[in-house]
């Protein structure tokens, strides 16, 4: 499908809102890890888009929808690109949101949201290698780091306590297994440590981070 001419540079941000805004779908259930229909299909469409309308990468992409792999990018793309050619419905109303976000960036209506965007993307990245390398620990904002395990991992606080020196503890679990442990100081907490398999680790886990 031809994109439209845009004379200021397309942005993901743009994209993900204007879609959001289409499909009436909340921008956390887009970038989250929900799966059903009327979540999902308009993240593809957005996924495709970014693909046609931006030079990103495909890693980059799917770090800005929740950090997803590329290969979900990949087959986001190719979905979306076969409806097109099947469905005249999915052709109009691609091609009528292709028009928004050119409208929207033209008028700079993206511009100062993104700055925003481009933040929460960084603290994902952070949330991201700190999950792959136990020796590094994320820390900020204990609602931005829930937000970005909750919208990236699945994960949701499942226990709070309190560590052997007194400090607040809180475990957020994910449905597939995967965790993290926050130490939390008021408004703030540091990521100190996290895993998968929680069912088969849980007793352990709560031992070392709830210690009598």
């Amino acid at each position: 499908m031809p994109v439209p001419s845009c004379s200021q540079p397309v942005t993901i941000g743009a994209i993900k809102r204007v879609v959001c805004g289409y499909y009436g779908v909340a921008l956390d259930q887009m970038i989250g890890a929900r799966r059903a229909r009327h979540i999902a299909r308009p993240r593809q469409v957005a996924m495709y888009l970014a693909r046609q309308m931006t030079g990103r990468s495909l890693p980059e992409i799917g770090r800005q929808f929740g950090n997803r792999d590329h290969t979900t990018v990949i087959h986001a793309d190719f979905t979306i690109a076969r409806l097109i050619e099947k469905d005249s419905g999915m052709a109009r109303d691609v091609e009528r949101i292709t028009k928004e976000v050119v409208a929207a960036v033209e008028a700079g209506v993206a511009a100062i949201e993104d700055i925003g965007e481009a933040a929460k993307t960084a603290a994902a990245a952070v949330v991201a290698r700190a999950k792959n390398d136990p020796a590094l620990a994320a820390q900020g904002p204990l609602r931005g780091l829930r937000g970005i395990l909750r919208e990236g991992y699945g994960e949701m606080p499942a226990a709070r306590g309190k560590d052997a020196a007194g400090r607040d503890i809180e475990i957020l679990v994910a449905p597939d297994g995967s965790w993290s442990i926050l130490r939390t100081t008021d408004d703030l907490a540091v990521m100190i440590a996290s895993g998968s398999g929680w069912r088969r680790t849980r007793a352990r886990i709560a031992a070392e981070a709830f210690p009598e």
